[in-house]
């Protein structure tokens, strides 16, 4: 309207504006031709969409018939709820599960002294230190049961006991886990009157190596036999009858050919963790032998691996010990090799303890009952504690009446061992009492003697009274080690046990080193410290350690500068949960240790320790409670931030005035899987915290509560949730078919036709869902190889209909024929195609070079395989069955790979890994790698391939065909929405027309308007003239 400036002509008295949209209608009517045919696409889509989305919904159903997810739906119960809560909707057990609750998991408190106000009241009036160390590091540990009797453990079950009155009693040991809960049953049993007792008596040979059950009254008969069938009196070492009232039970702490290595040396294993256990060289009296250790994984292995030598020196266990016997003459024997192998084996040669016959005893390998061998003692310098068989340490203890005890230490000894000598020498002795602290991390001894004197500490030879914290005098007649720093940070402990998942750990962390540069260090498949120190160390200018204290790390910076060593986690959580994390000032040395130091200056209050703690970030909670007494409420608590043994805390203090009790003890979860009653006995099952993800598959277990009952857990199957499946599954595709038909057809009443007329792509979907439904399942028998054997068929109008009666007699009592026929995928034969494998991804390899390494346990060459030009099993069999030493074949069910190792074993030890990181061994099933020891054969988990699929494998790849992305229905909507885009191109150019032709009329109605406007201007100017000149002429 740019030339008009009114609805009506001033000239011609015509409405412009309405006459141009009247002209431009026509035009208009092309846009909403256009814009109609925009709305019909737009409806196809829809339809394409609906359809997508109830694809989505049938593939989801699907997958669930066809995992697992629906046929291992379980109704889970649990005999006590209120006891052992177990939860859970999908597993593929079933049954009845017993479990007997033995202990809830709980968290170390400390708690301190009380003051009146927590801002102002002074701690101390004197500077001192307050020290907290997170970990185990307790000296009393009590002996698990099943670490008894060479690994085997004990049979639990009942005993009968009859003291010197004649009283028998029946003491239940069903649910016992360690030697302790042994003694208190039997102490408590308030019946006989007898006492049991960890053996203290040296002159029995056996101290500290079983139990000792005495009557009350130290004389008369005693009696300790089986009740039944078992034998829990027999395993415990103390069945029988003695007449003088105590019965000394036989060893049962030693180790066994089961006896792991990891289990060794307090649970610090063997080696350093930072390297193999290596090879040592053992001489005798004939030629040295050498034996690689790499392997070896139990003490049965690294006997075998000794004695499968030709030479003269043999191998055997003894007691806690490894024994060497030289069959030569002259009989001797050294061993040499990797010191932290022989040392943590008991076998270094200093530690050799000649018997005599040529036989040789190494040092002892696991402590006496409930207690930790020396050599896991740093000491309070951090030195460890003095004293080898050639050059043994000895200290004198004084008491206050001048009684004198003499130590002797060989290196030997444990710390029950020592504290035996103390407490029960033989003949004239010092009158004291020689403990575990309060602490639990050191030993006291207390004067008993009452006299004038000082209790007096003094090393005789060697230093081992100060490296025990004991030299000295001691006016107050208490000698107080302090702590002996057990090493419980060591490069074998697992990363599990800083809260990473099960398995191989990766990450990185990145270090900023002493001259200012910055390194990343990757860590990938760490399992434990010591795998992550060898990390650590791959930077050539730090070397990291573990610490001389036993808890922590050793930082040591030689790349030349003095500026601050940092690190951080830039992926994962390695630095955080070692104690690496942070900013440090330069030292030539640093340790970072699990022990920390708090000073604590003169006129400190509650607030400002608090505030000290919480500066260091370590896993404590500090805080202050009001326990509402009187003068003195306040005090500071100190709390692990999780429970569990391993997350134990240990407080010490030096400031008389700030001391600290400790409140709650760490402990584990502890529950007995199974029971007594059949040939094997309850499995121990252990968790930190008081929910157990992995005993049962698919279920968890809560404990709430200790019971001596056993507690089943019942695992049915939920028959209604997969029938509920199996209904929505035919539900879906009804309401599918319904949903195309009405999108696809036409209506000869309304003589209309779907938005999707004459579509093929969903013609075929319809066409092909029906086939996936009603086709026979190849592979399965005849007669159970179809949807109907089940009760689901399709009727005359295309739709399905189903049989429940059927459909539940069928999960019933005929389950795995259901589960096959939606979940069914073909057997393995030499002819499958690796493309084929694992539902179609296939089988992994490397960019160039061989993808296998196999391994034999006869230590001979490796056999490396190149699995890349390979196509078909029979290729990859071939290639490895041509190798006479191993054999690769399919399972008799035809759904495993077995590989057998066909060489005699020797050093080595069987397994089948990647090389090149490839990625073969896994994909192609390889879920272990490594053969364990005694087995010949490694097997692959069960082969999923995309052939011969059952109902619900075709739905789920046939909807996957639809609905992925740049699938068919993805691809139907991009062209609809590329119609859509060109028509409303074609809507943008009309509208540009019409825009252009309004233009151009409003252009001529204004001219015409002009025009006769001019025309009637003239014409009154002429007509003005013609009146004037007639008025003219009258005159």
């Amino acid at each position: 309207m740019a030339g008009i400036s009114g609805i009506l002509g001033n000239a011609s008295g015509l409405d412009s504006e309405a006459l141009i949209q009247a002209i431009l209608a026509a035009r208009q009517q092309a846009i909403d031709s256009v814009q109609e045919r925009i709305n019909k696409e737009d409806d196809k889509k829809e339809g394409y969409l609906a359809v997508q989305s109830s694809l989505a919904n049938m593939q989801e159903i699907a997958r669930r018939l066809h995992n697992g997810t629906a046929f291992n739906a379980s109704i889970i119960q649990s005999s006590n709820a209120s006891k052992l809560l177990a939860t859970g909707t999908t597993t593929s057990l079933e049954g009845t599960f017993s479990f007997f609750a033995h202990s809830l998991a709980s968290v170390s408190q400390y708690v301190s002294n009380g003051f009146f106000n927590t801002a102002s009241a002074k701690v101390t009036n004197t500077p001192g230190t307050m020290t907290v160390e997170i970990g185990n590091a307790r000296l009393y540990r009590p002996t698990d049961l099943d670490a008894l009797n060479g690994s085997t453990g004990i049979d639990r079950g009942k005993i009968r006991i009859t003291d010197d009155t004649g009283t028998s009693t029946v003491i239940d040991l069903t649910n016992v886990v360690t030697i302790d809960d042994v003694i208190d049953k039997i102490n408590s049993n308030g019946t006989v009157q007898v006492e049991a007792r960890v053996n203290d008596m040296i002159g029995s040979g056996l101290l500290g190596q079983g139990l000792v059950i005495e009557n009350a009254s130290g004389a008369g008969t005693i009696k300790v036999e089986n009740v039944g069938f078992g034998s829990t009196a027999t395993s415990l070492g103390i069945e029988g009858t003695n007449a003088m009232g105590v019965i000394v039970g036989t060893r049962i702490n030693s180790i066994g050919v089961q006896t792991s290595l990891a289990s060794l040396n307090d649970g610090r294993g063997v080696g350093d963790g930072m390297s193999t256990l290596g090879i040592l060289t053992i001489t005798g009296s004939g030629a040295a032998i050498n034996v690689d250790l790499t392997d070896a994984k139990t003490m049965g292995d690294v006997v075998t691996l000794i004695n499968a030598q030709a030479g003269t020196v043999t191998a055997s266990l003894s007691g806690t010990s490894i024994k060497l016997s030289d069959a030569g003459m002259p009989a001797s024997i050294t061993v040499s090799g990797l010191s932290a192998t022989m040392d943590s084996l008991g076998i270094d040669s200093a530690m050799l303890l000649n018997m005599g016959g040529g036989d040789f005893l190494g040092r002892p390998v696991i402590a006496s009952l409930n207690s930790v061998l020396t050599s896991s003692l740093a000491g309070v310098s951090g030195t460890g504690l003095p004293g080898t068989l050639a050059a043994a340490s000895s200290f004198d203890i004084t008491d206050s009446m001048g009684g004198i005890t003499t130590v002797s230490f060989s290196g030997r000894e444990d710390i029950y061992e020592i504290l035996d000598q103390i407490n029960n020498p033989i003949g004239p002795a010092a009158n004291v009492l020689a403990r575990i602290d309060k602490a639990g991390t050191g030993i006291e001894i207390v004067d008993k003697a009452g006299g004038a004197g000082s209790l007096t500490i003094t090393d005789t030879v060697g230093t081992l009274a100060a490296a025990m914290g004991l030299a000295g005098v001691h006016a107050d007649g208490l000698a107080d080690a302090g702590n002996l720093n057990f090493k419980h940070f060591h490069g074998n402990r697992k990363l599990t046990e800083f809260g990473f998942d099960f398995g191989p750990q990766t990450g990185s962390i990145d270090v900023t080193l002493a001259d200012g540069s910055q390194q990343r260090i990757d860590i990938s498949l760490a399992e434990t410290v010591g795998d992550v120190i060898d990390a650590l160390n791959t930077l050539p200018t730090l070397s990291v350690s573990i610490g001389p204290y036993g808890d922590g790390l050793r930082i040591v910076d030689s790349s030349g500068g003095t500026s601050p060593l940092t690190f951080r986690d830039s992926a994962g959580k390695f630095a955080k949960a070692l104690g690496l994390r942070g900013t440090f000032d330069f030292a030539a040395t640093i340790d970072r240790r699990l022990e920390y130091d708090i000073a604590v200056d003169a006129g400190d209050s509650l607030n400002k320790i608090v505030e000290k703690i919480k500066a260091l970030e370590v896993d404590v909670i500090a805080s202050i409670v009001d326990d509402g007494s009187g003068a003195n409420p306040y005090r500071l608590s100190l709390t692990a931030t999780e429970p569990g043994v391993r997350n134990d805390i240990n407080v010490r203090t030096d400031i008389d005035s700030f001391r600290f009790d400790q409140t709650s003890v760490a402990s584990d979860s502890i529950m007995l899987y199974g029971n007594s009653t059949g040939s094997a006995d309850p499995v121990v099952v252990r968790s930190i915290t008081n929910t157990f993800k992995k005993v049962l598959e698919g279920v968890t277990l809560d404990l709430l509560g200790v019971s001596d009952e056993p507690i089943n857990v019942t695992v049915t199957r939920d028959l209604e949730a997969v029938s509920n499946d199996v209904n929505e599954l035919v539900d879906t595709f009804n309401a599918m078919k319904d949903r195309i038909d009405e999108l696809t057809d036409f209506n000869i009443e309304t003589l209309e036709g779907g938005p999707l007329l004459g579509d093929n792509t969903l013609r075929g979907l319809e066409f092909s869902l029906i086939r996936a439904y009603i086709d026979l399942v190849e592979g399965l028998p005849l007669g159970a190889s179809t949807l109907a054997s089940i009760g689901i068929e399709i009727d005359n109008d295309g739709r399905l209909t189903i049989d429940n009666e059927i459909l539940l007699e069928a999960l019933e009592n005929r389950s795995q024929e259901v589960q096959d026929i939606f979940a069914n995928s073909g057997k393995i034969t030499p002819d499958t195609k690796f493309k084929n494998w694992n539902n179609g991804d296939g089988i992994k390899a490397s960019d160039s070079g061989a993808d296998l390494r196999i391994t034999f346990a006869d230590a001979s060459a490796d056999l490396l395989i190149d699995v890349s030009s390979y196509t078909t099993l029979d290729e990859l069999l071939d290639a490895i069955n041509a190798d006479a030493r191993i054999t690769a074949e399919i399972s008799a069910d035809g759904r495993r790979l077995i590989f057998t190792d066909n060489t005699v074993p020797t050093t080595g030890t069987f397994s089948i890994r990647d090389e090149n990181n490839s990625g073969t061994a896994l994909s192609l099933g390889l879920t272990s790698t490594i053969a364990q020891s005694g087995v010949d054969f490694l097997e692959t988990k069960k082969i999923s391939l995309n052939t011969e699929l059952g109902v619900a494998r075709r739905i789920d790849n046939l909807a996957q065909e639809y609905i992925e992305s740049e699938g068919l229905i993805d691809q139907a909507t991009e062209n609809i929405d590329e119609r859509i885009k060109r028509l409303n191109e074609q809507i943008e150019t009309i509208n540009e027309r019409i825009e252009r032709e309004r233009e151009r009329l409003e252009r001529q109605f204004a001219a015409m308007e002009a025009t006769l406007a001019e025309s009637q201007q003239m014409n009154t100017v002429l007509q003005q003239q013609a009146e004037s000149s007639a008025k003219n002429n009258e005159k």
